[in-house]
């Protein structure tokens, strides 16, 4: 029985984050060789910004969604068309923070983190079409997908000689990617109980929440990992995550509403602040990191009046790193 789950884990571990890890190694190390290491990180920089921006706005419609992927047609579609709807007005919330976030680095004389954000951000709208894929098991492909899919369309860009641009690009285009596999290839889950009720957004509210949370736990521990560790910090990140150690650890995350608000402010004041003061290429990936722990904290803000609502236990998450 043990070697069964000790298999089951490893399993678990090769395909919901190892696979996807190898794949973002190549992704990046294509850049990297491509356009050298100070554009790559502004690339990075500037995906980390983008994403970050769909971490604080997006909730998370899937759970919700996918406990109704058995139920009568017409719950599933009005569950669908709640979910777009509520993903449609994050969507428009993300292109306005985009624009101030872009406008923030033109301000500041960063002109090419400010268009490489605004090619990245190609991807943006796909990330908010999930509810499209019904509810259906997509976990494994999008993120599968989305790290080998950008990948190849960084190998694309290397061989065609589109530099920069290509692979901001690809970094973009890789979320349709994601997006496209997942309604070609995501499956019902069989064994889900039909639940016939209609979907209200309170509900989709509850399990962002939830979401937020366990996010700002993996967001603050993986940068602590990678400050000691340095880049074994990131596997050993991921290992936690895989095993479900974030999820344990998911009940220290701050539920004070002042020290949310602070940390909030202080990190996204303190990320601006280090591009503006201290514009290396290096030092972009720092103050990107310290936006993403801000956009954590934040992001629990948006979703605090619904901690109350019951829902039950999501651990799915199709984001990738």
């Amino acid at each position: 029985m043990a070697d069964v789950k000790r298999r089951d884990m490893l399993r678990r571990l090769a395909t919901r984050e190892y696979a996807p890890w190898v794949g973002t190694l190549l992704c990046w190390l294509i850049i990297t060789l491509t356009v050298g290491t100070a554009d790559a990180a502004r690339l990075l920089a500037a995906g980390l910004f983008v994403r970050s921006l769909r971490y604080l706005v997006a909730p998370n419609s899937n759970p919700s969604l996918a406990r109704r992927t058995t139920a009568p047609r017409a719950i599933l579609r009005q569950a669908m068309a709640t979910a777009l709807k509520l993903e449609g007005a994050a969507l428009l919330v993300g292109a306005l923070l985009l624009a101030l976030l872009v406008s923030s680095f033109e301000a500041m004389g960063l002109t090419k983190t400010a268009w490489l954000c605004l090619l990245v951000a190609a991807g943006l709208p796909a990330r908010f079409l999930y509810p499209l894929v019904g509810g259906r098991r997509h976990f494994v492909i999008a993120r599968s997908a989305l790290t080998w899919g950008g990948a190849g369309l960084a190998a694309l860009a290397w061989l065609s000689g589109a530099g920069l641009v290509g692979m901001a690009l690809a970094l973009g285009l890789r979320e349709w990617i994601a997006l496209g596999a997942s309604l070609w290839l995501a499956r019902r889950n069989p064994d889900k109980p039909a639940y016939a009720q209609k979907l209200h957004w309170h509900e989709i509210g509850g399990y962002s929440y939830r979401t937020a949370r366990r996010r700002f736990a993996y967001r603050l521990g993986k940068g602590i990992l990678t400050a000691v560790l340095g880049p074994v910090g990131g596997f050993a990140a991921r290992t936690g995550r895989g095993v479900g150690l974030v999820a344990r650890i998911e009940r220290f995350a701050p539920t004070s509403l002042p020290l949310l608000v602070l940390l909030c402010a202080g990190g996204t004041a303190a990320s601006l602040a280090l591009l503006a003061w201290l514009p290396e290429p290096s030092l972009h990936i720092v103050a990107a990191t310290l936006f993403r722990i801000a956009v954590a904290s934040g992001s629990i803000l948006l979703w605090w009046r619904f901690r109350d609502v019951p829902v039950g236990r999501d651990d799915e998450d199709e984001e990738d790193d």
